[in-house]
């Protein structure tokens, strides 16, 4: 009895650490921004196109062709109501979700296929060897090369969000 005693006060004192770490530094990831406003619009990305189809009909809602932006793999990331988009090109985009309209375009250091993550005030795409991060407004932060790890696919993580580099395949 002692001993089941001893092993729930261990387990309150961890729990009271878990809660006070989530509350003071992610509290970002807690209640209303774990939760997108509209999930009514499947993102769908081929060939250089975004398209936002129905998610319950399949209709097709709206296309933006990315100009300039290349006829490659698109990827998509979809998160804090931000989406963000990159085909094969240096062109990294911003779409407005419900229209699919372009709400700026911003130069990576490279072109290639991307890996993109986006987080609370930062958009982070790995493309051609490097990393560059914008802000939501799509003016750039910072630049980082891989140097010394090749100019393949890229995974990137942080806390909670997770890009893994996917699989070229053959076609």
């Amino acid at each position: 009895m002692a001993q089941a005693g001893a092993t729930k006060g261990r387990r309150r004192t961890v729990t009271a650490r878990c809660r006070l770490i989530s509350s003071a530094a992610m509290a970002y990831r807690e209640g209303e921004a774990l939760v997108e406003a509209d999930r009514s619009t499947l993102v769908v990305g081929l060939g250089g196109n975004v398209v936002g189809l129905d998610r319950a009909t399949g209709a097709v809602r709206w296309k933006n062709v990315l100009s300039g932006g290349g006829l490659e793999e698109v990827f998509i990331a979809l998160r804090y109501g931000v989406l963000a988009v990159s085909a094969g090109g240096k062109g990294v985009y911003r779409l407005d979700y419900a229209t699919g309209a372009t709400l700026w375009r911003s130069e990576t250091t490279a072109p290639g296929r991307a890996t993109i993550l986006v987080e609370l005030d930062l958009i982070i795409v790995a493309k051609g060897g490097y990393l560059d991060t914008f802000g939501h407004d799509g003016l750039p932060r910072w630049s980082q090369p891989l140097e010394g790890m090749g100019i393949g696919r890229v995974a990137l993580a942080l806390p909670g969000n997770i890009a893994q580099a996917d699989d070229p395949g053959s076609q």
